[in-house]
């Protein structure tokens, strides 16, 4: 194994480079002739929507907004972005070196987060792609892990580019509220507020003080946060075009192996998406 922080420094941690050490280190444990959940040990551990999180971090994106009227505009359509979504997939779902925690018997496995968390801290997998809120659950393991921010497409990409995670991320206000700009300028100065408060309370004490374990993770938790990405594709999920992505990879099988038909198929639906959402602004302005 490489000095992983020497090779996130030098601009060389990439997709290629995590493909080729998972690779390389998953055994049959337990000697039944197969890979199995949760007796094996595997080169990564994934969850469905570690697809657009690759994917975002190697620079691709689903939507942008355009620089010029700030409308959003689709993105999806690249050569580029079909290289890396077989590159992701084959790496998810066509190796037997990954784990990908939604393909396992949700009746066996009820808690595909506590067996990630288990199958990590026995050190039954090299890498474990996890939401940072995670990350907490490991203060407790007894071998020493490293935190890495997600891998570029290649050395020549500038930043390295973390994903957040939309999930759960709307607030909304009742149909019924009587005066809905003060409840904006209350949640406005309470989202403040929060920053001022909880951030430090997350980053600098939990994070920096608690969970990672050397100067070198602290340095990568910076590099992570410094590069956070925004997708208005998979905010609004256009088309359904994200949540598509995530139910095949959650399905586990090549539903989608070309990925230029898949999107043709859904191209129209996710634009009339878009221009339905900006009419909708348009009509509050």
């Amino acid at each position: 194994m490489p000095d992983m922080y020497q090779l996130v420094s030098s601009g060389q941690w990439t997709l290629d480079k995590l493909v080729e050490l998972s690779s390389q280190v998953h055994k049959d444990l337990n000697g039944d002739g197969k890979m199995t959940v949760p007796d094996d040990q595997f080169g990564i551990i994934t969850q469905a929507d570690s697809s657009t999180s690759f994917l975002f971090g190697c620079g691709c994106s689903i939507a942008t907004f355009a620089p010029s009227t700030d409308i959003p505009k689709l993105t999806f359509d690249t050569p580029k972005t079909y290289e890396v979504l077989q590159k992701v997939y084959g790496l998810m779902f066509s190796s037997d070196y990954a784990v990908e925690l939604h393909l396992l018997d949700s009746k066996t496995f009820p808690d595909i987060y506590g067996t990630q968390v288990q199958m990590f801290e026995s050190n039954q997998a090299l890498f474990s792609w996890i939401r940072m809120q995670i990350a907490g659950q490991l203060r407790g393991m007894t071998a020493d892990f490293g935190i890495l921010p997600i891998p570029k497409y290649d050395i020549n990409q500038t930043n390295y580019i973390s994903e957040m995670n939309t999930t759960g991320s709307a607030l909304g206000i009742p149909k019924s509220c009587q005066d809905p700009e003060q409840s904006g300028l209350v949640i406005d100065a309470m989202s403040a507020v929060s920053r001022d408060l909880l951030w430090p309370a997350y980053y600098d004490v939990t994070l920096q003080g608690k969970v990672a374990r050397d100067d070198q993770s602290q340095q990568m938790l910076d590099l992570i946060f410094s590069n956070v990405y925004f997708d208005p594709g998979e905010l609004y999920d256009f088309g359904g075009l994200k949540s598509k992505l995530i139910t095949n990879g959650m399905a586990g099988q090549k539903q989608v192996n070309d990925f230029s038909s898949f999107y043709a198929s859904i191209s129209a639906k996710a634009q009339s998406d878009i221009d339905k959402l900006v009419g909708t602004f348009q009509a509050m302005s």
